[in-house]
């Protein structure tokens, strides 16, 4: 089980800064340039506090007194897109809002591998090392005995400078979809589920870093390239 036998389900950037209230000055110029610079940008909340806006189909943006963050939905697996939109999210902070710190720089990326049951993506992620082989030895613990139908295991180192969190889990996403029953002549009910194994890294500063030591697109290179080096680790015994 390698990270490449995993899709990007989803990629993050985030900054978090101390309270700053220039969003409320702020939040109609910041929309109107995003509006300029991106394509098909929507306003999905647009209050003082909050600032809420999609791209395309993919991309989400969000701008918070404290934080603001794009997540980019179904991406490349190198991350392309995610490199100029944080170029952007990055820029608009610092000029719109005059941030000059950040309490957290942190990227975080979401994989995802489809299975026919939860059954058989539980299996696949209990080859890891992250979880207990006592289940095929038969050990009997809180009342329970033999293989577990879903599975989640999360770990956290830290630093002085940065930290990662990884979270290996089983999910069942389900969707329901029907017409009212006037209209159900012209499409029949959906009801589907599916499963998946996945795989989520969290990386992240621990210490305060100014504007002048971040580059975004080398963050999350840099991220990236640690995610393909060093998941190994975590998905191979």
């Amino acid at each position: 089980m390698e990270i490449a036998d995993f899709s990007p389900r989803s990629y993050a950037y985030e900054l978090r800064y101390a309270k700053n209230y220039l969003l409320w000055d702020s939040a109609g110029r910041l929309t109107e340039r995003l509006m300029r610079e991106l394509p098909n940008v929507q306003v999905a909340e647009g209050t003082p506090a909050r600032v809420a806006l999609h791209s395309g189909s993919n991309v989400s943006l969000i701008f918070e007194h404290n934080k603001a963050a794009v997540v980019v939905y179904r991406p490349k697996r190198g991350g392309d897109e995610l490199h100029a939109l944080a170029k952007t999210l990055t820029h608009l902070v610092v000029d719109l809002l005059k941030v000059s710190s950040f309490s957290r720089v942190g990227s975080r990326m979401i994989y995802q591998q489809s299975f026919p049951t939860v059954e058989a993506a539980t299996e696949t992620l209990l080859g890891s090392p992250c979880f207990r082989g006592d289940a095929e030895a038969g050990v009997r613990f809180f009342n329970q005995q033999g293989k577990p139908k879903q599975v989640e295991s999360v770990s956290r180192w830290e630093n002085d400078t940065t930290g990662v969190r990884v979270r290996l889990s089983t999910e069942t996403e389900k969707f329901d979809f029907s017409l009212p029953p006037q209209h159900q002549h012209l499409l029949e009910p959906i009801s589907r589920s599916t499963h998946y194994a996945v795989v989520d890294v969290d990386i992240y500063t621990t210490a305060t870093i100014t504007i002048e030591q971040l580059k975004p697109e080398d963050w999350i290179k840099n991220a990236l390239h640690m995610v393909s080096r060093d998941m190994k680790h975590f998905l191979r015994r």
